[in-house]
């Protein structure tokens, strides 16, 4: 009998961390809650509308989207304008956006507006953007539909914003921040992101000032499924990804949510990024956190949301979410001190716990955390030496992702289970719980102090106490009480187990198996009892070497997981020579015709990727004249030792990318792009013209073939070399080069210059 309901507890347990993941994102079939009139079919077809091709700034397409979404606003009689202009970044990324702005107008006298946000480019060269972002623009536009023919109202004004060239820099939401006249009526941003194609949404908050407000506010909201956290922003906060709304938060002070889904990320800026692997879940969850989001923030007061209080908070399925002070943390941690110290004495009480079994458990413990991590690390490590073609996927997260997360956290499981399995008399729980919850308590301490965000992981530690207060006693139904217990536990935890390996990455696998650990410490109390364990631990493990078996059979490239790979043709104009470049580790059939002499001494690159990938590969190609970019210089004074120059540079017809770039070790005593500068606050903070740490100077993403502007002031002794390169898109078309298509498993690779002719031309400044 003990073992049937043991094994339903194990059941419930495994139910728990099922419904953990599976409540997360709406089910389009039951969809009615917070999405009255929501067509997911229409919302679809905008989809398919946007992202017919990759429309990246200064494609043709790019025009086409931009107009599509012009025509839809203009059928629903949203009065639309767009506001065009040039903008130059902190990265000196410089390119001329073409912001789309809708306004409806409030009943209220509210002073703050609402802006509603989303991009509508794509990512260069051949990302289609399905989810990132025409997900976005689709949202907003089946919401406006929506409102219109219910002739809702709102008492703040709302700003719908469509912003341009937020792939290249985040410069349309610059130019709308630094130049429209709306920019400063907005009190709260609302911007909807995706880094992948699929998984649940995550709302995560943006603010220079304290989140107690905007966290109490949003929590208000009635809906069955948010998802945050506050450990995810400070997370985010880690990272060298930034969102449109970022720029407001740092130009204007004004405060955002921004909602994004993050899983299946392998098709994250690829040509994967397509309508048809698009999820329609996921679509759906954008959807009503717009709806309920709206339905809060456009009837409130946007003027009160800055204060300086921070609250920590965590969600939980048809619950919403709990936040407290952090004021609160140091006192709930004294409070799990006491508690903890209460089942010390209740332990020794009751004779069930010895102080030398205490301090072993406890090397045991720290001996896991750091062997398991190890283990999975240099598991993963042993994974890619004998798959180097992952190498290939630079956001590192591979196609067979999610069977690696499967196959490690069962592993994980399986070790613990079986270290413990012989740890079963109930004469010795405590020790081992009470051990573990040493390091918990040790853990919980480093966490108020360095990492705020995760400061409600007291919760679960609290919940776990009173778990092993209640195995302590003796009644009947104390069983099912400890498994109702564990409940918040995982819920609460387990999420994080998938999270930071889909979000960063598979060589963050190390954190799922110290996830897992963690919330295997918590819930020992009621795994100690059951006498199965070391048959789940052979059942665990099988199940662990299944899925890496599985991802095994996945690991090739297909049609539907293609390789990425990569190839430029680079003709220097001045030196009339030319080559080949590729970042591929691995040459494949349609690369390795070009590189049969690979050149040692040219594997340096020309420019570096998000992933600061190198050239891996260069080879000498045969030299064609392709257009120059047409330039001008004049010295236009000479004063105290300081040069004054005008630079225009026209770029030839073709060219999509026109990046100019100077010896790093050369400073400006002034310089300017079309009129714009980059602001110099700090001689200390790296600056791209007057305290430099690259060799780029501008990166201009061309738009109409619009010219370059460059004035700059240089000490007179200086005369450096300065390149210009012209990068277009066109390589494949090209009928003098003759590249043949690739193969249908193989795909553009993202993130760097590809199926790019690239010219380069040097400028000597005397």
């Amino acid at each position: 009998m003990r073992t049937f309901l043991d094994f339903l507890s194990f059941i419930f347990l495994v139910l728990i961390v099922w419904l953990s993941f599976g409540l997360l994102t709406p089910k389009p079939e039951n969809n009615s809650q917070n999405t009255k009139h929501f067509s997911i079919e229409k919302a679809k077809n905008h989809v398919r509308g946007i992202a017919k091709k990759p429309h990246f700034v200064g494609s043709d397409e790019h025009s086409k989207v931009r107009n599509y979404i012009l025509n839809e606003l203009y059928n629903l009689d949203i009065s639309t304008h767009t506001q065009q202009g040039v903008s130059l970044n902190k990265d000196a990324v410089f390119t001329i956006p073409e912001n789309i702005v809708a306004h409806i107008s409030g009943t209220g006298q509210a002073q703050k507006s609402l802006l509603i946000l989303s991009h509508y480019d794509s990512a260069p060269h051949s990302s289609y953007g399905a989810s990132d972002d025409a997900s976005g623009v689709a949202v907003i536009l089946e919401w406006l539909r929506i409102i219109k023919e219910e002739k809702q109202t709102f008492k703040n004004d709302i700003i719908v914003l469509f912003s341009d060239a937020e792939e290249l820099g985040l410069n349309g939401a610059q130019l709308f921040v630094e130049k429209h006249p709306l920019a400063k009526d907005v009190g709260l941003v609302l911007n909807f992101e995706a880094r992948g194609s699929g998984g649940p949404s995550n709302m995560i908050l943006e603010t220079n000032h304290g989140n107690a407000n905007l966290i109490k506010d949003f929590s208000k909201i009635k809906m069955n499924q948010p998802l945050t956290n506050s450990l995810m922003y400070s997370v985010y906060k880690l990272l060298p990804n930034d969102t449109d709304a970022t720029v407001f938060r740092e130009k204007s002070d004004i405060p955002s949510f921004f909602f994004a889904f993050i899983d299946d990320h392998f098709d994250y800026h690829t040509a994967l990024d397509k309508p048809e692997n698009l999820n329609d879940e996921s679509l759906l969850h954008q959807f009503q956190y717009l709806q309920v989001s709206i339905n809060q923030f456009g009837n409130s007061d946007l003027e009160q949301l800055l204060v300086e209080d921070d609250h920590a908070y965590f969600s939980l399925p048809y619950i919403g979410i709990i936040h407290f002070d952090y004021f609160w943390a140091w006192p709930l941690f004294a409070c799990a001190i006491v508690l903890y110290i209460f089942l010390i004495f209740q332990g020794r009480k009751i004779k069930r716990l010895r102080w030398r079994s205490f301090l072993k458990f406890t090397f045991i413990w720290l001996t896991i955390l750091v062997a398991v991590s190890g283990l999975l690390y240099g598991l993963w490590q042993l994974i890619l030496i004998i798959y180097p073609e992952y190498s290939e996927i630079l956001h590192g997260f591979t196609y067979n992702g999610h069977d690696y997360i499967f196959g490690f956290s069962l592993l994980t499981i399986a070790i613990l289970l079986f270290v413990f399995y012989r740890f079963s008399r109930r004469s010795i729980v405590n020790e081992v719980t009470l051990s573990g919850l040493f390091l918990w308590l040790m853990l919980i301490f480093f966490i108020n102090i360095y990492l705020k965000g995760a400061t409600f992981f007291i919760i679960p530690l609290l919940i776990s106490q009173l778990i092993l207060l209640v195995d302590m006693m003796r009644f009947k139904l104390k069983g099912v009480l400890k498994n109702l217990l564990a409940i918040p536990v995982i819920s609460i935890l387990s999420q994080y187990v998938l999270f930071f390996p889909v979000g960063l990455g598979l060589e963050m696998l190390m954190l799922s198996g110290f996830f897992i650990i963690l919330i295997f410490i918590l819930i020992y109390p009621i795994l100690h009892s059951y006498n199965f364990k070391k048959i789940l631990s052979v059942v665990f493990l099988i199940g662990g070497f299944f899925f890496l078996v599985k991802a095994h059979f996945n690991s090739s490239f297909t049609e539907s997981q293609p390789k990425p790979n990569s190839l430029i043709y680079h003709a220097d104009l001045d030196e009339q020579k030319a080559y080949w470049h590729t970042y591929d580790n691995i040459l494949d059939e349609w690369t390795s015709p070009y590189f049969k002499d690979i050149l040692n001494d040219e594997n340096k690159p020309l420019i570096q990727s998000k992933y600061n990938s190198l050239y891996k590969y260069t080879a000498n190609a045969e030299f064609l004249n392709f257009p120059s970019a047409q330039t001008s210089i004049e010295k236009l004074k000479n004063k105290n030792g300081i040069v004054n120059y005008q630079l225009k540079i026209k770029p030839s017809e073709s060219t999509k990318r026109l990046i100019v770039s100077m010896n790093k070790s050369v400073n400006f005593e002034n310089f300017s792009v079309n009129e714009e500068i980059i602001p110099f606050k700090n001689p200390a903070f790296i600056h791209p013209f007057y305290n430099r740490n690259k060799s780029t100077l501008i990166d201009y993403y061309v738009v109409q073939n619009e010219a370059l502007e460059l004035n700059f002031s240089l000490k007179e002794n200086l005369h450096p070399d300065l390149y210009i390169r012209q990068i277009n898109y066109d390589l494949l078309d090209n009928a003098q080069l003759k590249v043949s298509k690739r193969s249908n498993w193989m795909m553009p690779k993202p993130f760097v210059i590809n199926d790019a002719i690239m010219t380069t031309q040097k400028i000597k400044i005397q």
